[in-house]
């Protein structure tokens, strides 16, 4: 069932992730106001995206919420650690790539860089985006949109119920990723080299803390006859995961 009644927003935008939210708040913090479709309820359950360098840490300072970050980041990870290559995690450090995360920073910014969890930083840039003016519809997706020269109608459906409304707004920005619906609606193919490579993100829970507490290391390279990849644990040395 589509409902007849159009909705008006200034901005809209088509995901509501850690660009959608981002992009929502600081063009809150100019008074426009914006409402972001999101297809997941309570926020991503998936810790990706947690290197943050020193521009965005300015960026969050701008809008206010760099010590919230900052308090988050140091919840979930050992701060201020290394980056090193390893044999296994319970062998030798083979090389140090990186003696200390923000090693040298001081020169170039007043910010110092950081991890934090997408699960850890949603929450915070959706409070300060909604504090500001900004809104979240949750469990839908732009399935259809049509443009004209005032702006743009866009059609959301619920994930669960299969209900559509419709919005209309003067911008719809597409923030919805890699495989972004927009991109797709408007026939936009992507441009460049195209795959570099392909790897397998491995989440997991095991008990590591033997092997990663109490040393101040932040990615750990391992490089073995059996495994090539990266480490990133939690602080606990609980979870973590591989790549």
């Amino acid at each position: 069932m589509v409902s007849t009644t159009v909705e008006e927003v200034p901005v809209l935008f088509s995901g509501g992730g850690l660009v959608g939210l981002s992009t929502a708040m600081f063009l809150a913090q100019h008074g426009i106001s914006s409402v972001a479709v999101e297809r997941l309820r309570g926020g991503s359950p998936v810790p990706r995206a947690a290197f943050f360098h020193m521009r965005t840490l300015e960026m969050f300072r701008s809008a206010g919420i760099e010590d919230q970050v900052r308090a988050r980041s140091l919840e979930e990870f050992e701060p201020e650690g290394a980056i090193v290559l390893m044999d296994t995690l319970a062998g030798k450090v083979l090389a140090g790539l990186i003696p200390s995360l923000n090693e040298g920073v001081e020169a170039l910014s007043p910010c110092r860089r950081l991890f934090v969890t997408q699960p850890g930083l949603e929450p915070i840039l959706r409070a300060r985006a909604e504090q500001a003016g900004a809104s979240v519809i949750e469990g839908s997706e732009v399935v259809r949109i049509a443009q004209d020269a005032d702006g743009v109608t866009a059609t959301i459906r619920d994930v669960e119920t299969g209900g559509e409304r419709r919005l209309r707004a003067k911008y719809l920005i597409g923030t919805d990723g890699a495989h972004s619906k927009v991109r797709e609606l408007l026939g936009i193919e992507f441009d460049g080299r195209g795959v570099f490579s392909n790897a397998i993100t491995i989440y997991f829970h095991a008990p590591l803390a033997e092997y990663v507490v109490g040393k101040a290391l932040s990615v750990i390279y391992v490089k073995n006859a059996e495994l090539s990849g990266f480490f990133r644990m939690d602080r606990d040395g609980n979870s973590g995961f591989l790549v």
